[in-house]
């Protein structure tokens, strides 16, 4: 757990540092958001904004109206939804490409000189992982609906009374097994794009089975950091909710009109959601530590291999170069100190630069 907080406090930092890198983001979701609304902005504004029932509307959740706007096709909010539906997986793999060059840059890439160079490295590779993690969660739908099968049939053999209050217990512990399930099958996706990033492994499929058999040996560890790293955006949402009843009554941003007002708290919240989504991938980069392969001593370290292998080579190669010239300087300041010591004895002898030839064989101690 150590290396969990570890992760959690660092993480702040390298969202801090990447401040840049989130406002990208929040444009890129802001037009993407305009493009799909405007078209449909006016009747938003007459449906909701100019109706008296507005204000309580949109201070409370309306489950009618929550049902309307999902179901409704020729009223613009139908229309709306509609859009948002067929521009959903568009979305998706809009940020499936980017967030390869975010987590290029959290995971500390020194070689890449910029976001768009880990976009175009790594986003393809990111999509083809988004097809087997799509492929893995239909294979959680397919138990849940089995399951669910299984535990009714078992349910209806029993008593009335008693398999209802049983039924109820069953579903409820079922629907928690099957969160638990879509968030290994998410982490798993996680650490297997770090292996993308970090360890440049190509073929998708095996890439996710080897991050599977990493998260299911640390799942305690990664379940925590996970789960942990949820925090800002949920600060986001309580604190959209927490000021949305003032924005509504005027407390807050009373010179704009209403639509402007939420227009600006939306874009908040949204600047805040984006903000926690690089925090959880630079936790997800930090929690690396805890599934990294092992470093073996007999093969050379590459900046391919390990984050921060770089700088290691870098510090290793900036020793070496500092003995080498130390060890150069110390050579020639012996070697000008040696020659007239040497000359001196010589003078001595009376043999000047030659030997004596009556004398036998001289042997030069170092």
């Amino acid at each position: 757990m150590k290396t969990v907080f570890g992760a959690l406090a660092g993480a702040l930092g390298t969202t801090l540092a990447c401040w840049r890198l989130v406002l990208l983001l929040w444009l890129v979701n802001a037009v993407a958001a305009w493009v799909l609304l405007e078209p449909v902005r006016a009747g938003l504004e007459t449906s909701y904004l100019h109706n008296p029932l507005s204000s309580g509307l949109l201070a409370a959740v309306d489950t009618e109206s929550f049902v309307d706007f999902y179901t409704g096709g020729d009223d613009p909010v139908g229309a709306a939804a509609a859009g948002v539906r067929s521009s959903a997986f568009a979305w998706i793999l809009l940020w499936t490409v980017l967030s390869a060059g975010v987590l290029s840059r959290v995971a500390d890439r020194p070689r890449f000189k910029g976001f768009l160079e880990g976009c175009g490295r790594y986003g393809h590779r990111f999509v083809w992982l988004l097809v087997v993690t799509l492929l893995a969660l239909w294979g959680v739908a397919w138990v849940n609906d089995q399951v669910s099968y299984l535990v009714s049939r078992w349910i209806t053999g029993t008593d009335h009374g008693a398999g209802a209050a049983t039924l109820g217990w069953s579903m409820t512990a079922k629907t928690l097994f099957m969160l638990a399930l879509v968030g290994v099958v998410l982490t798993t996706t996680r650490m297997a794009r770090l292996r993308v990033v970090l360890l440049e492994e190509r073929f998708m499929p095996l890439c996710w089975l080897r991050a599977l058999g990493s998260v299911l040996r640390h799942l305690p560890s990664l379940g925590a950091g996970r789960l942990l790293s949820l925090w800002p955006i949920v600060l986001a949402f309580v604190l959209s909710t927490t000021l949305g009843q003032a924005v509504l009554e005027g407390e807050l941003l009373a010179p704009l009109n209403t639509s402007w007002r939420l227009v600006v708290l939306f874009q908040l919240t949204q600047l805040l959601v984006m903000a926690g989504l690089v925090y959880r991938m630079a936790v997800d980069a930090r929690l690396w530590l805890i599934v990294a392969p092992p470093v073996h001593l007999d093969a050379p370290l590459t900046a391919e291999g390990h984050p921060g292998a770089a700088a290691a080579l870098a510090a290793a190669e900036g020793t070496a170069t500092s003995a080498a010239t130390t060890g150069a300087a110390t050579a020639s300041a012996g070697a000008a100190t040696d020659a007239p010591a040497a000359a001196a004895a010589d003078a001595a002898d009376g043999s000047g630069s030659g030997d004596d030839p009556t004398d036998g064989p001289k042997t030069t101690s170092a």
